[in-house]
């Protein structure tokens, strides 16, 4: 089974909102979390699509290095806590069984 996780920029205040928002999805096996080096390279691919969004929200910024470091950080954190927050409600989800 395949989960995708849709990463959006932080937004920090709504006065620094930006017009264009964007959106990456990161897709990855869960079943194969299990694996350490799967999971490495899922948060790596996590990692890389924040540094994406949060440069585009921040180009031109004269404290452009700081905020891109900040917003990586709590953006690839904010997914990675949806992700495992998916799963977990997903893996405790009842199954259903038609009755015949």
């Amino acid at each position: 089974m395949i989960r995708t996780l849709a990463i959006a920029a932080a937004v920090f205040t709504v006065a620094q909102a930006p017009a264009f928002a964007r959106e990456i999805v990161v897709e990855f096996e869960t079943a194969r979390l299990e694996d350490p080096a799967y999971l490495e390279a899922v948060k790596a691919d996590i990692n890389a699509a924040a540094a994406k969004v949060c440069k585009a929200e921040y180009a031109g910024s004269p404290l452009f290095s700081t905020q891109l470091r900040a917003c990586v950080e709590e953006t690839s954190a904010d997914a990675i806590a949806e992700m495992t927050s998916k799963i977990a409600a997903a893996e405790a989800a009842p199954t259903q069984i038609a009755a015949k």
